[in-house]
């Protein structure tokens, strides 16, 4: 392979894209000067690969939804001066092999700081001023992949037939759409399942919420020991478990559709010792059925109301999931080596936190087609601000409107 792009100094400005005042110009920097050690990056052979140009390239790829493949990103890069001050050429195959041969650990540094600069949001939820720790959802996701990744995860779809697939487990701050740690599984992997996955990813000091897929008892047995909490959404009829106590509700909870709030000890084979807690809630939207969620949150300070409420932020990694494949048009991968489908993940992971650091908002639809308007030059930071204020106050317009027609309905 000969490398397309030549080679770049990150501490020469001349080969510096000029700062213009606009996020894009700023994200190209600070991709540039956090992977200046890595532009001499050895491939293979004689060659030389050049990472950060390549980097840089995806990341502002990201923020247009029609840069769905190797091809699109080859052919903007041979038009607009995205990686220099002259337009570079960088072909396809060069991002392929960058993809296929790279470390995404070495992205690892970029992530952990970015996230540190992260601004405070503005919204702080009141019902969650008891919550000390920080709450995270965790789930998975499947990516459709190519038939030829012998590595991916089998599937079968509901007409009989088998689909590759590979699955990104998914870690992130559920009050901020921060994302935080992810992690890729296929077929050949130990861990297969959803709960083994998060487990070997699982932070310290975290209150976790998933789904059911995560009822599993050495799941729940490794939270301790990393002092963590849990509020997980459990079958009708698993895990087992006997009661302990019955807790009295408050009117909050028979507002919030509680039923029962319980201390309960966990039984069946190799089931985890202690006492822990189970919440019933009527289901919101289907009359007659309920949600059972265990949790380890067992002090009395919690209400169970507040429980359920906790629940319900696992639904905030469920919409990021629907606003990366849908908006985002994130429904093709670019590489389809493990190491390629992990660093094109990180790119994500990136590009989404400069948006919360540029715009100080959680990311949205709105969010990403200013931030694109920019970068194409279509608008300035003054004109992104104006509309997404604009787009705050019409949304507050509408939640506004939507309580009064509920609360007349009630009534």
């Amino acid at each position: 392979m000969t490398p397309s792009t030549p080679d770049i100094d990150a501490s020469d400005e001349q080969h510096r894209l000029p700062l213009r005042g606009v996020p894009g110009a700023k994200l190209f920097r600070l991709i540039q000067d956090k992977l200046a050690p890595l532009e001499n990056l050895p491939a293979h052979g004689n060659c030389k690969l050049h990472l950060h140009p390549i980097i840089v390239t995806l990341v502002m790829s990201f923020y247009d939804p029609l840069m769905r493949s190797l091809r699109a990103i080859e052919a903007v890069s041979s038009i607009e001066p995205i990686t220099g001050t002259t337009p570079q050429r960088i072909a396809r195959s060069t991002m392929s092999d960058a993809l296929r041969t790279s470390d995404p650990a070495l992205l690892r540094p970029i992530i952990d700081n970015l996230q540190r600069q992260v601004p405070a949001l503005h919204k702080v939820d009141s019902r969650l001023h008891g919550i000390v720790k920080k709450i995270k959802a965790a789930d998975g996701s499947y990516f459709s992949s190519m038939s030829n990744v012998a590595w991916a995860l089998l599937h079968t779809k509901s007409d009989g037939r088998k689909q590759a697939q590979v699955r990104l487990n998914f870690q992130m701050e559920a009050t901020q759409w921060i994302p935080s740690i992810i992690s890729i599984s296929g077929g050949e992997d130990s861990d297969g399942s959803e709960p083994d996955a998060l487990t070997d990813i699982m932070e310290n000091g975290v209150l976790y919420v998933v789904d059911r897929n995560f009822v599993d008892f050495d799941f729940i047995k490794a939270m301790k020991p990393r002092d963590n909490d849990f509020v997980l959404r459990i079958r009708a009829n698993a895990p087992a478990y006997e009661i302990v106590e019955h807790r009295p509700l408050c009117q909050q909870d028979n507002d919030d559709g509680i039923l029962s709030d319980s201390l309960v000890r966990l039984t069946g084979r190799d089931a985890p010792t202690g006492i822990f807690r189970v919440v019933e809630i009527q289901h919101a939207s289907k009359p007659g059925e309920t949600v059972k969620l265990l949790t380890s949150l067992t002090g009395i300070d919690i209400a169970a109301n507040v429980i359920g409420y906790i629940y319900k932020q696992r639904w905030q990694v469920e919409l990021f999931f629907r606003w990366l494949k849908v908006w985002c048009n994130f429904d093709h991968l670019l590489s389809t080596s493990r190491q390629g489908i992990t660093m094109q993940f990180y790119v994500i992971v990136i590009a989404t936190l400069l948006m919360y650091i540029h715009t100080g908002r959680k990311v949205s639809k709105y969010t990403l087609i200013a931030l694109r308007q920019i970068s194409l030059g279509l608008a300035t930071p003054e004109q992104m601000e104006q509309y997404l204020a604009r787009r705050d106050r019409e949304k507050e317009l509408t939640k506004i409107r939507l309580a009064k027609k509920a609360a007349a309905k009630k009534s």
